[in-house]
C-alpha cells in the first residue's frame, strides 16, 4: 500500500496525523516562514541604516553621474554632427540634380546641333544629287551633239569624197 492509502491514525486528542507527506510539507512550510522573517529582519535593518547606505552609494553616484554627463554631451556632439552630415548630404544632392540637369541640357543641346547639322548636310547632298542629275543630263546632250556633229561630219566627209571622185 501506498503512504496515502494508509488507514489514518488517531493520536490522543482525537485529531488525525496524516502520513509522512504531512510532515515533509510541514517542514516546507517551516522553511519558508522562516525565510521570510530573515527577509523581513534584514530590510528592517537596511531601512535603519539608510544613511550609511547613502554614504556609501554617493561616490558610485557622483561617478555614475560624471559617466551620465560625458555620455550625454557625447551624445549631443554626434546629434550635432549627424545633423551637419545631412545638410551636407542634401547640399550634394542638390548639386548632383543640378550636374544632371546641366548634362542633360548639353546632351539636348548637342543633339539640337547634330540635328541641325543633319538637316543642313542633306540639303547640301539633296542639291548635289540634283545638280549631278543636271550635269548627268547635260553631259548625255553633249555626247548626243558629239554623236549628231560626228555621223555630219563623216557624212560630209563622204559626201566630199564621192563629189570629189566624181
Amino acid at each position: 500500500e501506498s503512504p496515502r492509502e494508509t488507514p489514518a491514525h488517531q493520536g490522543i486528542s482525537g485529531k488525525i496525523l496524516e502520513d509522512e507527506h504531512f510532515f515533509e510539507q510541514v517542514a516546507d512550510e517551516a522553511k519558508k516562514i522562516i525565510n521570510k522573517e530573515k527577509k523581513k529582519n534584514e530590510s528592517s535593518k537596511n531601512a535603519k541604516k539608510p544613511k550609511e547606505a547613502l554614504q556609501v552609494e554617493q561616490p558610485r553616484l557622483a561617478q555614475l553621474q560624471e559617466e551620465l554627463s560625458q555620455k550625454n554631451i557625447e551624445i549631443e556632439n554626434l546629434r550635432s554632427e549627424n545633423d551637419r552630415l545631412r545638410e551636407e548630404l542634401l547640399n550634394v544632392k542638390t548639386r548632383y540634380k543640378k550636374l544632371c540637369g546641366i548634362l542633360l541640357q548639353g546632351e539636348m543641346k548637342e543633339k539640337a546641333q547634330l540635328l541641325v547639322e543633319m538637316d543642313k548636310i542633306s540639303k547640301v547632298k539633296d542639291e548635289l544629287t540634283a545638280e549631278l542629275e543636271s550635269v548627268t543630263n547635260q553631259l548625255q546632250q553633249e555626247r548626243s551633239k558629239v554623236t549628231v556633229l560626228t555621223d555630219l561630219k563623216k557624212t560630209a566627209t563622204y559626201k566630199k569624197r564621192s563629189d570629189n571622185e566624181k
